[in-house]
């Protein structure tokens, strides 16, 4: 039985008007075209395959997966993003399990445990059992024992007013669909503690720009995951199960093809792309993320919500920097590996390879301080970097070696991290932004309902591959 069956019981639009271009001959058409190779699109197309489509996948890299990626070059082959399985990622897992992978649960890598981790604020180096009498501690007084990832990741969900996965979008938590910052500002919350929350947030790049509904949201569900058991990676990386996917496929995945605009009339749709030609198809499937669909054309335009959701989504940003390690400097020093901090590097992880060995170092950096380094080469963002991390721990002077800079912002398939929700989007976005263009459909994470990260991805992915097989 296939997957559907076992589950049914771009200031993109300022111009309609696309350039004439090549089109090719109708006997070639294929039934469905799908933009973009991540987990998506590939997992729309295998589903489409599977009742018998003709379908072709266009993809703008040399590679497939999207924002899952194993870095397979670097020490350890640590995840450039997609790093575990929730519980019940089940649309992951079934795929995996019909690719023959397997699921490990896995050391954390990106996501330093606590006995290898220790903070710096202000400037001071403070141990966690230091924390709950340190002066720099600004939370109310019945959580000052707790760290500010421990405050996001376990106190605050306890406080969660919603319980059911589709609760966000009903009319009766609108109150909640406010600043993140006024809801903490309403629990006793003082300024300096949310801005450790913004230091390193898991959601949003300022407390300001963030609903406390989508946080809220993020919290049922990450409940649901932890209630299921241990998190899993995949023997020999994630990056496996975009790859097994597109092994999967009959149809052409054709790479290194950009995508300028897209048109939909009663007889088909188009997909226009960067080098001036035209592939037609009786439906398309967009999976581009709304931080690049709004440098896109669409013919007719979009419109409304949809239209507003594209071009005013904001993208988590994050850069990140991989380095080598030339000594372990800890082991000079006496100090904990990793470090949880609120300087312009944010977090600097001690990465593990599937031994436990120290593999790799990842300096992790999100919202405000990722977006000022977006602005610097990534040379210079190498040298500040490496001079901040030596201004905390003078030990680590000559310790690390830059292997790969990467910005998730300035990467021109990406555009940013993973969306989140502006105050005020929630109550009018969700079920609108998805909606069919014509005879275009859109998928990817962002236009997910009620999943996040990978999981949110197939399930956008099937539920567009439905849309199709229900219009043809």
């Amino acid at each position: 039985m296939t997957p559907i069956a076992r589950r049914t019981a771009l200031a993109a639009t300022t111009a309609a008007v696309l350039p004439t271009t090549r089109r090719a001959h109708a006997a070639a058409e294929p039934d469905v075209i799908v933009v973009g190779a991540g987990l998506a699109g590939l997992y729309a197309a295998t589903l489409l395959e599977e009742q018998g489509l003709k379908v072709v996948v266009l993809e703008g890299r040399e590679r497939v997966g999207g924002r899952v990626y194993t870095l397979n070059n670097l020490p350890g082959k640590p995840e450039a993003g997609g790093e575990v399985f929730g519980a019940y990622y089940a649309r992951c897992t079934d795929m995996a399990q019909k690719l023959g992978l397997t699921l490990k649960v896995p050391r954390p890598r990106s996501q330093a445990a606590d006995a290898d981790l220790m903070m710096n604020l202000r400037g001071q180096n403070i141990q966690l059992q230091e924390w709950e009498n340190h002066p720099l501690n600004p939370h109310p007084d019945d959580l000052k024992k707790y760290t500010p990832w421990q405050v996001f990741f376990s106190v605050l969900p306890k406080q969660n007013p919603l319980s059911n996965l589709d609760d966000w979008w009903d009319p009766k938590f609108r109150q909640y669909d406010i600043r993140f910052y006024d809801y903490l500002k309403s629990k006793g919350f003082k300024d300096e503690a949310i801005r450790l929350q913004e230091a390193n947030s898991a959601y949003g790049n300022t407390m300001y720009d963030v609903s406390a509904l989508h946080i809220f949201h993020y919290y049922v569900w990450a409940s649901l995951q932890a209630s299921g058991g241990p998190r899993g990676q995949i023997v020999g990386g994630n990056g496996k199960l975009p790859e097994g996917m597109a092994a999967l496929l009959k149809s052409e995945i054709r790479f290194k093809t950009k995508i300028i605009g897209f048109r939909s009339d009663d007889t088909g749709a188009e997909v226009v792309t960067a080098d001036n030609k035209t592939i037609r198809a009786k439906r398309v499937i967009c999976t581009l993320p709304f931080s690049l669909t709004r440098f896109v054309k669409f013919d007719p335009a979009l419109s409304g919500v949809q239209r507003e959701a594209v071009e005013l989504m904001p993208y988590y940003k994050t850069f990140q920097i991989h380095y080598a390690i030339e000594k372990p400097f800890w082991e000079k020093d006496g100090l904990p590996p990793s470090m949880w901090t609120d300087s312009p590097f944010d977090r600097l992880n001690l990465l593990y390879d599937d031994a436990g060995r120290p593999a790799c170092y990842l300096a992790y950096v999100n919202g405000l301080e990722a977006g000022a380094l977006d602005r610097m080469t990534p040379e210079a963002a190498d040298v500040f970097v490496r001079s901040e991390i030596e201004k905390v721990r003078p030990a680590a002077k000559g310790a690390l070696k830059a292997l790969r800079v990467h910005s998730n912002q300035n990467d021109p398939f990406i555009g940013g991290s993973y969306a989140y929700w502006n105050p005020g989007q929630p109550s009018r976005m969700p079920g609108e932004i998805a909606k069919p263009l014509g005879r275009i459909h859109f998928a990817g994470e962002h236009t997910a309902l009620t999943n996040r990260g990978m999981e949110g991805a197939m399930e956008s992915g099937e539920r567009a591959a439905l849309e199709v097989l229900g219009a043809l």
